[in-house]
């Protein structure tokens, strides 16, 4: 293995890959998170003021955004691996 994290065949250092996993994790989280409040904010102002018995209305509020805030995470190896093999080839060590 070289100093640049990057072993023999282009294979990246399990420490360098599991860096980059908590890197890409961390910051999917907060998009996710911040994917789902502003979801369930717009449907919340647009559509459960007008309604007299919201509680079905802010159910469905809560839980349309969950799909689009999920949907980084299939990625989320895909992410992880490009964000460790560009530290690799950079020699950064984060």
């Amino acid at each position: 293995m070289g100093a640049s994290g990057v072993q023999r065949g282009g294979q990246i250092d399990e420490q360098l890959r599991r860096r980059a996993r908590s890197y890409v994790y961390e910051r999917m989280a907060l998009a996710s998170s911040a994917i789902w409040v502003l979801g369930a904010f717009i449907l919340m102002t647009t559509i459960v003021p007008y309604v007299p018995h919201p509680q079905v209305y802010i159910a469905i509020a809560s839980t349309v955004p969950i799909p689009f805030a999920a949907l980084p995470w299939i990625f989320y190896r895909r992410i992880s691996d490009a964000v460790a093999r560009r530290w690799a080839e950079s020699g950064e060590t984060r």
